[in-house]
């Protein structure tokens, strides 16, 4: 796999679960079609990245997602601030998919769908 070790992170989290991690949520990426949309540069920083959220001690911080990542930090870095890719095409297939699973669900179990929705990143310039 291309995650890199790190030994003070192998104490809090195993690298075969990580590589177990990386491997279940690619075939999620697959399954929402990804790779059809991205470079396979792009797919190995976003998965870098969900990895990196998704793990004890994530701060927010590029350098969460450099401990995952055989690149440098400057490199998620750039790529997350002047990276080749449209992160509304992301936006959009990652929206357009779980809408359908929300539906779908709903479909076939026939019962309601509670949904959260976050507005933390929205701006408030209006009461609402």
């Amino acid at each position: 796999m291309f995650l890199k070790e790190n030994k003070s992170h192998e104490r809090r989290c195993p690298m075969k679960n990580i590589i177990h991690e990386s491997e279940t949520i690619y075939k999620c990426f697959k399954e929402i079609k990804l790779p059809q949309v991205f470079t396979r540069k792009v797919i190995k920083h976003l998965l870098t990245i969900v990895i990196a959220a998704m793990s004890m001690g994530y701060r927010g911080k590029t350098v969460d997602f450099a401990r995952y990542s055989p690149c440098h930090r400057t490199t998620v870095a750039h790529f997350l601030n002047s990276g080749k890719w449209e992160d509304s095409k992301l936006a959009g297939t990652v929206k357009g998919k779980v809408t359908e699973k929300i539906y779908y669900e709903a479909l076939t179990s026939g019962k309601p769908i509670y949904c959260i929705i976050d507005d933390t990143i929205s701006s408030k310039t209006k009461p609402c």
